[in-house]
């Protein structure tokens, strides 16, 4: 998506307004390709295990479930689920640099992991009323 922002000359906030009101209307999910290869670039640059990028894939596949990617932007989204995995398989991760290879700010990760966080229980909260 940056190399189309930076090749098409319009501003990053009217690409991403733009980007978020088609997938509201087409109702899309998000495509999964994008954020493995997102999620591909992080593990790589941090030299991380590969169970973290298999961990991180399965998060966006149960946040995708829930219809958490639709009209956020796949970086911050990709990147939260690189740091909740690494963090659920005790690998340390500086959020800051995290943050700066993904460009995104701390503040949307904190967010964005947030978020995740939510959908994980409730779905775990979700199971457990099942299993009763």
């Amino acid at each position: 998506m940056k190399e189309f922002i930076e090749l098409s000359g319009v501003s990053n906030k009217s690409f991403w307004k733009g980007y978020k009101k088609i997938i509201q209307n087409l109702k899309v999910r998000g495509d999964f390709g994008e954020f493995s290869i997102i999620i591909s670039k992080i593990i790589n640059q941090l030299n991380l295990k590969g169970e973290v990028e298999h961990l991180a894939n399965k998060i966006i596949n149960l946040a995708r479930e829930e219809g958490l990617l639709s009209g956020r932007k796949p970086d911050s989204i990709a990147t939260a689920s690189v740091y909740m995995a690494a963090k659920i398989l005790k690998q340390r991760v500086n959020q800051r640099k995290l943050a700066e290879i993904a460009s995104i700010s701390i503040t949307t990760l904190r967010s964005r992991y947030k978020e995740l966080s939510r959908m994980i229980n409730k779905v775990q909260d979700q199971i457990n009323q099942i299993e009763k």
